[in-house]
């Protein structure tokens, strides 16, 4: 049989917990917005930037192509 109360519960949370990512969504799309505000001026000095910075040692390790390539080994054939 259905407990009409609990359902009641589990859609309350359901609806508050949608309220509370609403309002979490809102907050991140105000601060967005925000920051966007603050940096319009200076977006190509940025994006300049980005594009002269020299990547840390080990970032620009990861991304270069591997220096040695390694053939999987032939797996042996059962006995029989």
């Amino acid at each position: 049989m259905l407990d009409l109360r609990q359902l009641r519960d589990q859609l309350s949370d359901f609806e508050e917990y949608q309220a509370d990512q609403q309002d979490r969504r809102g907050a991140q799309r105000d601060r967005a917005d925000a920051l966007l505000e603050v940096c319009h001026e200076h977006w190509q000095a940025v994006q300049d930037a980005v594009a002269t910075a020299q990547p840390r040692r080990l970032v620009a390790q990861m991304r270069e192509p591997p220096a040695a390539t390694h053939v999987a080994p032939e797996r042996p054939s059962p006995i029989t």
